[in-house]
């Protein structure tokens, strides 16, 4: 039987109920509905299976998750924790950092700002002030960044590493591919001297139109590259290459095709490059396996992806026949130049292999972005 009291305590939450199932929904629409969405969990709260069973497996308050869309709304959202697919209250889930938004941008050396003359005892904070100025950077993304630099100054010390780690999680950097790819790619050139030294008394120079070919910056005007430790991710242009290279060298006078491949890299425009190598290939060995022409009568567009094709077919014969060896013409180029090989561990904080010197790089292949916009170079 329910009683009057039960009756009024019904009466008095119903509209809790309703304004709470509402809120959830709205939120929902506002942020969850059409995008898979970077955020944190509020609370420490038990999940449940993607069917909505219960578990015993506990997420911890500022979880980085990755809301998924769904057709219909459920105050029970569908979020993923690295790799694996729960629900958990929609309550439980923060307001987006960034909603539909991620950093689009660059932070490569010259377009941030960071060029010309640093003093390294000062280097720190005159990087963290040029990151302060990249428009469209959200800002828990500049307090990540400001505490890798810190710590890449400092990387022995605990307390900064653990700073890291735990903004690169409650940011939702995390989950976020292509910002970890932008700062693989760019930012590890930012951190670069660093990883070397923050004691005061160094000169840090950067080229100020950021294209060396050769290097990214200096110190007390020894030449350093900073990239990537896993992969092949330095290109080296075909002209840098040249310019390092007396022709008449006994190097030269012993790799006579590797010297002339990359001279007619240089010489051709990217656009005519796959046409120009399949015909010097076909004439000069007889194991090359010719490609098929091309027919100038196709469309525009359908003849610049025939000619990706076999851009992509003459590089693949290049670097796998075994016809070619590059290393030695390659490492006498950059055999002045010191590379520091970075990369960003899955926890957010930072991994420095030694130190090598250019004339221990190997494994030289050819590499094209695949678009014909940009010559063919040579990835270390």
């Amino acid at each position: 039987m329910v009683t009057h009291r039960q009756r009024v305590d019904h009466a008095a939450n119903a509209p809790a109920k309703k304004l709470a199932a509402r809120r959830g929904k709205d939120a929902w629409l506002k942020y969850f509905a059409t995008e898979p969405t970077s955020t944190k969990l509020k609370v420490t709260s038990q999940a449940r299976l993607p069917d909505g069973t219960l578990t015993d497996i506990i997420l911890n308050a500022d979880t980085a998750v990755l809301t998924i869309p769904e057709s219909e709304y459920t105050p029970q959202q569908l979020v993923r924790v690295g790799t694996t697919y729960y629900r958990v209250s929609i309550y439980n889930i923060a307001k987006p950092f960034t909603v539909g938004k991620t950093f689009d941008g660059y932070l490569k050396p010259n377009l941030i700002g960071v060029v010309g003359e640093f003093l390294s005892d000062t280097y720190p904070s005159a990087v963290e002030r040029k990151l302060n100025q990249v428009k469209g950077l959200p800002r828990p993304y500049y307090e990540y960044l400001t505490a890798l630099v810190e710590f890449a100054a400092d990387h022995t010390n605990d307390l900064k590493k653990q700073k890291v780690q735990s903004l690169f999680t409650t940011t939702g950097i995390a989950l976020d591919q292509s910002f970890i790819q932008t700062i693989n790619n760019d930012f590890l050139e930012v951190l670069g001297p660093l990883f070397l030294s923050s004691e005061p008394g160094f000169i840090i120079n950067f080229p100020r139109d950021g294209n060396q070919g050769l290097y990214d910056f200096e110190i007390d005007r020894v030449h350093f590259s900073s990239k990537r430790a896993v992969g092949h991710t330095n290109t080296i242009k075909a002209k840098d290459i040249l310019d390092h290279l007396v022709i008449d060298s006994p190097l030269a006078l012993q790799y006579p095709d590797e010297v002339d491949l990359i001279s007619l890299i240089n010489a051709t425009p990217a656009k005519d490059a796959p046409e120009k190598l399949n015909d010097w290939l076909t004439t000069r060995f007889e194991h090359y396996p010719v490609a098929p022409g091309l027919d100038y009568l196709l469309p525009p567009e359908q003849l610049r992806l025939e000619r990706i094709k076999l851009e992509t077919i003459v590089i693949n014969w290049i670097n796998k026949s075994g016809t070619f060896k590059f290393d030695p013409i390659v490492q006498h180029a950059i055999s002045h130049v010191l590379f520091v090989r970075a990369h960003l561990n899955s926890d957010g904080t930072l991994s420095v292999p030694p130190i090598v010197t250019g004339d221990e790089i190997t494994g030289i292949v050819l590499r094209s972005k695949g678009t014909l916009s940009e010559k063919i170079g040579f990835a270390i």
